[in-house]
Protein backbone atom coordinates (compact mmCIF):
# COMPACT_ATOMS: atom_id res chain seq x y z
CA UNK A 1 0.00 0.00 0.00
CA UNK A 2 2.69 2.77 0.90
CA UNK A 3 4.62 1.84 -2.64
CA UNK A 4 1.28 3.35 -4.23
CA UNK A 5 1.19 6.53 -2.13
CA UNK A 6 4.04 8.37 -4.58
CA UNK A 7 2.24 7.18 -7.36
CA UNK A 8 -1.20 8.44 -6.52
CA UNK A 9 0.72 11.27 -4.94
CA UNK A 10 2.11 12.07 -9.03
CA UNK A 11 -1.05 11.44 -10.47
CA UNK A 12 -3.09 14.05 -8.16
CA UNK A 13 -0.35 16.63 -8.83
CA UNK A 14 -0.85 15.69 -12.55
CA UNK A 15 -3.81 16.13 -12.03
CA UNK A 16 -3.89 19.75 -10.39
CA UNK A 17 -1.49 20.98 -13.06
CA UNK A 18 -3.74 19.74 -15.76
CA UNK A 19 -6.43 21.46 -14.34
CA UNK A 20 -4.68 24.61 -13.31
CA UNK A 21 -3.71 24.61 -17.24
CA UNK A 22 -6.90 24.25 -18.04
CA UNK A 23 -8.37 26.62 -16.24
CA UNK A 24 -6.34 29.55 -17.46
CA UNK A 25 -6.94 28.82 -21.14
CA UNK A 26 -10.52 29.17 -20.19
CA UNK A 27 -9.65 32.22 -18.73
CA UNK A 28 -7.91 33.59 -21.18
CA UNK A 29 -10.68 32.60 -23.47
CA UNK A 30 -13.05 34.58 -21.88
CA UNK A 31 -10.47 37.83 -21.29
CA UNK A 32 -10.15 37.88 -25.10
CA UNK A 33 -13.43 37.21 -25.71
CA UNK A 34 -14.59 39.91 -23.66
CA UNK A 35 -12.12 42.62 -25.17
CA UNK A 36 -13.47 41.79 -28.69
CA UNK A 37 -17.32 42.46 -27.35
CA UNK A 38 -15.53 45.61 -25.66
CA UNK A 39 -13.95 46.90 -29.00
CA UNK A 40 -17.38 45.97 -31.29
CA UNK A 41 -19.35 47.53 -29.12
CA UNK A 42 -17.28 51.03 -28.75
CA UNK A 43 -16.91 50.80 -32.89
CA UNK A 44 -20.75 50.17 -32.90
CA UNK A 45 -21.40 52.60 -30.45
CA UNK A 46 -19.50 55.27 -32.42
CA UNK A 47 -20.99 54.58 -35.58
CA UNK A 48 -24.38 54.59 -34.00
CA UNK A 49 -23.76 58.27 -32.35
CA UNK A 50 -21.99 59.25 -36.05
CA UNK A 51 -25.61 58.63 -37.73
CA UNK A 52 -26.87 60.76 -35.48
CA UNK A 53 -29.28 63.91 -36.33
CA UNK A 54 -26.20 66.11 -34.37
CA UNK A 55 -23.04 64.92 -35.47
CA UNK A 56 -23.38 64.39 -38.96
CA UNK A 57 -25.34 66.49 -41.71
CA UNK A 58 -27.34 64.92 -44.08
CA UNK A 59 -25.68 65.77 -47.13
CA UNK A 60 -22.58 63.74 -45.61
CA UNK A 61 -24.81 60.63 -44.71
CA UNK A 62 -24.14 58.82 -47.73
CA UNK A 63 -20.06 59.21 -47.54
CA UNK A 64 -20.63 58.32 -43.67
CA UNK A 65 -21.84 54.81 -44.94
CA UNK A 66 -19.57 54.36 -48.04
CA UNK A 67 -16.40 54.82 -45.51
CA UNK A 68 -18.05 53.18 -43.15
CA UNK A 69 -18.88 49.98 -44.50
CA UNK A 70 -14.81 47.95 -44.66
CA UNK A 71 -14.11 48.44 -40.94
CA UNK A 72 -18.09 47.34 -40.17
CA UNK A 73 -17.16 44.10 -42.22
CA UNK A 74 -14.33 43.31 -40.61
CA UNK A 75 -15.36 44.45 -37.24
CA UNK A 76 -18.51 41.67 -37.33
CA UNK A 77 -16.44 39.20 -38.84
CA UNK A 78 -13.92 39.44 -36.17
CA UNK A 79 -16.71 39.05 -33.30
CA UNK A 80 -19.51 36.78 -35.07
CA UNK A 81 -17.71 33.70 -33.37
CA UNK A 82 -18.54 35.02 -29.95
CA UNK A 83 -21.94 35.23 -30.85
CA UNK A 84 -24.62 33.28 -29.33
CA UNK A 85 -26.30 30.46 -31.30
CA UNK A 86 -29.87 31.66 -30.39
CA UNK A 87 -28.58 35.24 -31.90
CA UNK A 88 -26.75 34.47 -34.68
CA UNK A 89 -29.25 34.40 -37.18
CA UNK A 90 -30.54 38.06 -36.13
CA UNK A 91 -26.90 39.02 -35.83
CA UNK A 92 -26.16 37.80 -39.83
CA UNK A 93 -29.74 39.40 -40.84
CA UNK A 94 -28.80 43.04 -39.34
CA UNK A 95 -24.94 42.73 -40.26
CA UNK A 96 -26.40 42.19 -44.02
CA UNK A 97 -28.64 44.72 -43.86
CA UNK A 98 -26.63 47.56 -42.76
CA UNK A 99 -24.00 46.30 -46.01
CA UNK A 100 -27.31 46.58 -48.28
CA UNK A 101 -28.19 49.76 -48.24
CA UNK A 102 -27.98 51.80 -50.79
CA UNK A 103 -27.49 55.41 -51.03
CA UNK A 104 -31.37 55.99 -51.95
CA UNK A 105 -32.14 54.10 -48.25
CA UNK A 106 -30.61 56.63 -46.96
CA UNK A 107 -32.36 59.79 -48.71
CA UNK A 108 -35.07 57.92 -48.80
CA UNK A 109 -36.83 59.69 -51.96
CA UNK A 110 -40.16 61.20 -51.80
CA UNK A 111 -41.19 60.86 -55.67
CA UNK A 112 -45.39 62.05 -55.21
CA UNK A 113 -44.27 65.74 -54.92
CA UNK A 114 -46.70 67.34 -57.31
CA UNK A 115 -45.27 68.90 -60.18
CA UNK A 116 -45.17 73.00 -59.97
CA UNK A 117 -47.32 75.14 -62.32
CA UNK A 118 -46.39 74.95 -65.90
CA UNK A 119 -47.22 79.03 -66.41
CA UNK A 120 -44.74 81.95 -64.59
CA UNK A 121 -46.35 84.99 -63.56
CA UNK A 122 -46.19 86.58 -66.44
CA UNK A 123 -48.11 83.56 -68.33
CA UNK A 124 -45.31 82.09 -69.84
CA UNK A 125 -44.72 78.59 -70.51
CA UNK A 126 -41.94 76.80 -68.76
CA UNK A 127 -41.04 73.32 -67.84
CA UNK A 128 -40.71 72.73 -64.33
CA UNK A 129 -39.72 69.46 -62.54
CA UNK A 130 -40.77 68.65 -59.00
CA UNK A 131 -37.81 69.00 -56.44
CA UNK A 132 -38.55 65.20 -55.18
CA UNK A 133 -38.74 65.41 -50.73
CA UNK A 134 -35.57 63.85 -49.06
CA UNK A 135 -35.97 62.31 -45.70
CA UNK A 136 -32.89 61.67 -44.56
CA UNK A 137 -34.56 61.27 -41.12
CA UNK A 138 -35.65 57.81 -42.07
CA UNK A 139 -32.46 56.51 -43.27
CA UNK A 140 -31.13 57.43 -39.91
CA UNK A 141 -33.41 56.20 -38.22
CA UNK A 142 -33.29 52.38 -40.20
CA UNK A 143 -29.30 52.60 -39.97
CA UNK A 144 -29.77 53.19 -36.25
CA UNK A 145 -32.02 49.99 -35.39
CA UNK A 146 -29.80 47.85 -38.02
CA UNK A 147 -26.75 49.02 -35.46
CA UNK A 148 -28.37 48.79 -32.02
CA UNK A 149 -29.60 45.39 -33.17
CA UNK A 150 -25.99 44.22 -33.76
CA UNK A 151 -25.22 45.71 -30.54
CA UNK A 152 -28.11 43.83 -28.98
CA UNK A 153 -27.16 40.71 -29.96
CA UNK A 154 -23.49 40.70 -28.84
CA UNK A 155 -24.18 41.18 -25.64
Amino acid sequence: MKDYIPIIAILVAIGIAYWHIVSAKNRDRRRDSDNLRRVFHIYITNLHEKFSTKITKDYDLISLHKQSKDGFRSQCNSIRSEIYEMHIAMFDIARDAYLAITPADIECIDNTATPQPNKDESGNYMQRFPNPTRHYDTGRKNIRNHLETLIECSK
